[in-house]
């Protein structure tokens, strides 16, 4: 995949799309996100309150990976259990 297609509208709807299940999937309730372009990837910005605190964590992902999460459940469990180490550091 080419950095070009990061920056298509379908490829950005698709990666917020996916990011939103993830972070669905991993419980979360209480956070916003954005999600940016960048070479072949896309950056996740996620902010989340956990343990009554707020928390800003930068994720990245590969273009492909994320963008398969939207149909596979295989790839937004791998993903998720990625981000469940950045987004709750504190469970190990």
């Amino acid at each position: 995949m080419d950095a070009d297609l990061t920056l298509s509208p379908d490829a950005l709807l698709g990666a917020r799309a996916a990011t939103e299940q993830i972070l669905d999937e991993l419980g979360l309730r209480n956070y916003r996100f954005d999600v940016e372009p960048a070479s072949s990837a896309f950056d996740v910005f996620v902010e989340h309150e956990h343990e009554g605190a707020w928390h800003a964590v930068r994720l990245h992902e590969e273009a492909r990976v994320l963008l398969d999460a939207v149909r596979s459940d295989d790839a937004r469990s791998e993903i998720a259990e990625r981000w469940r180490v950045r987004l709750f550091p504190s469970a190990g």
